[in-house]
């Protein structure tokens, strides 16, 4: 088991094969914000050894990803593609729950909803990134709203009528 280690996205995609190719589920939590709470984050961790010490739970991981936004701000938002959370929010949180025993199912659920909580505070409405999605999440939390979100949806009736990019949550 790694602990307080930096995991790279294809450490990410080969942990998601096995857990697949082992019969294994996984479900992702994850929340946008603009500050990181110690003691939260420390609570999650814990959370997370706890959950991952299980049998068949031992791939599951905790990702922290922290981003300069000056950039991605410096165009106006109607200008840009850039949703709001990685647009306004510095830190990405995510917890994904990996499992063999289809019995966890809820216990996941319920881990990943206390990670949420937990990254978010009290900002219920934080925006998620949408490649960090886990279905839950409002059009807005993922795409933003306003101007933004109907030239988005305008695309997507033009570009994708039948529908075949939808996952989660289809904004058209």
């Amino acid at each position: 088991m790694l602990h307080g280690c930096v995991l790279s996205s294809s450490v990410g995609l080969r942990t998601h094969r096995l857990t697949r190719a082992a019969g294994g589920n996984k479900v992702g939590f994850s929340v946008s914000t603009n500050h990181l709470d110690p003691a939260a984050l420390r609570g999650a961790w814990h959370d997370w050894e706890a959950w991952s010490a299980r049998p068949g739970a031992e791939l599951s991981l905790v990702n922290v990803e922290i981003y300069s936004t000056g950039t991605a701000r410096s165009a106006a938002a109607e200008d840009s593609a850039v949703g709001p959370a990685v647009r306004g929010y510095r830190f990405h949180s995510f917890l994904c729950a990996m499992y063999t025993d289809d019995g966890l199912a809820g216990e996941a659920r319920d881990l990943g909803g206390r990670f949420r909580r937990a990254m978010r505070g009290d900002d219920e409405g934080a925006p998620v990134y949408v490649n960090f999605a886990t279905g839950d999440e409002t059009v807005e939390q993922l795409y933003g709203s306003g101007p933004q979100l109907e030239r988005l949806r305008a695309l997507k009736r033009r570009y994708d009528p039948d529908g075949w990019f939808s996952r989660f949550i289809p904004i058209s």
